[in-house]
């Protein structure tokens, strides 16, 4: 993928959603930056919530403002409610086209984790804008075990010494493009990766009279954990690394929590 794809891409959607909505523009005049967080919602939830920018008319553009916090937002830029069967979690997301350092990380995680802190002991104390949106949201103080808190930036650290599993990401522009990239396909997976053997025949080649052959290989831990830390910093990165092959964990679901009991309490029911 060519360098400043992403910029291309800014550029682009600033020139279309600029002044938009009117009255309280998620883009605002002369500042690009703001179109970069479209690009982040689109490229990871556009899929779920139906959002395709170069499909969208000039009228639609106003309806990405139930997920765009308009300024000031109290460092939270990007709200998604994700419905599941069991509880509804939460994504919160604050979006730099900028490299953050890793304290800069640290603090507009721990920003946004005290903003919605503050929503759900005192929403009075945060400005409207923030506040309408969570407000068409079902979140309250019973899910703070359900949020997580993701920082978007343009430069290359996605991962800090101390940062909580499973509450804190961190994405960079790089894994965007990756992301962008792949969404292209029709099934969803890394178009091309290498890396070197361990030894001679330590692959076996099954062909199929579909002319879908399968591969059986060995191949060293440390490659596959470098390619690990290159795409699953992000669910649907973790999909294109491994989607065809592995099923995801159910973590600590209430399905898990149930699976978990069965096998405990009443082995042969399971």
């Amino acid at each position: 993928m060519k360098q400043g794809l992403l910029d291309e891409i800014i550029e682009n959607y600033y020139q279309k959603c600029v002044g938009l909505p009117t009255g309280k523009p998620i883009v605002r005049q002369n500042q690009k930056n703001d179109a970069f967080e479209i690009v982040v919602l689109e490229t990871l939830y556009g899929e779920e919530k139906g959002i395709d920018i170069e499909k969208m008319s000039h009228s639609d553009i106003p309806s990405l403002a139930k997920y765009i916090v308009a300024p000031p937002d109290d460092g939270i830029d990007i709200v998604i409610e994700h419905e599941n069967v069991d509880e509804n979690t939460y994504d919160f997301i604050q979006v730099k086209n900028t490299e953050l350092s890793q304290s800069e990380i640290k603090q507009a995680l721990s920003y946004m984790e005290k903003t919605i802190s503050t929503y759900m002991k005192k929403p009075q104390d945060l400005n409207d804008n923030l506040k309408v949106i969570l407000s068409e949201t079902s979140l309250s103080s019973s899910d703070k075990s359900n949020c997580r808190y993701i920082v978007v930036h343009r430069g290359v650290d996605n991962y800090f010494k101390g940062q909580k599993e499973g509450v804190e990401q961190v994405i960079t522009g790089t894994e965007l493009e990756v992301i962008r990239n792949s969404s292209l396909q029709m099934v969803p997976k890394v178009a091309q990766e290498s890396f070197g053997a361990d030894s001679f025949n330590n692959f076996n080649l099954y062909e199929e009279s579909q002319n879908e052959p399968a591969i059986v290989l060995n191949l060293c831990g440390y490659d596959l954990a470098e390619l690990a830390i290159k795409y699953t910093n992000t669910s649907l990165g973790r999909n294109i690394l491994f989607g065809q092959n592995l099923r995801e964990a159910l973590g600590k679901s209430k399905t898990f929590e149930g699976m978990a009991k069965t096998i405990r309490e009443e082995p042969e029911k399971f």
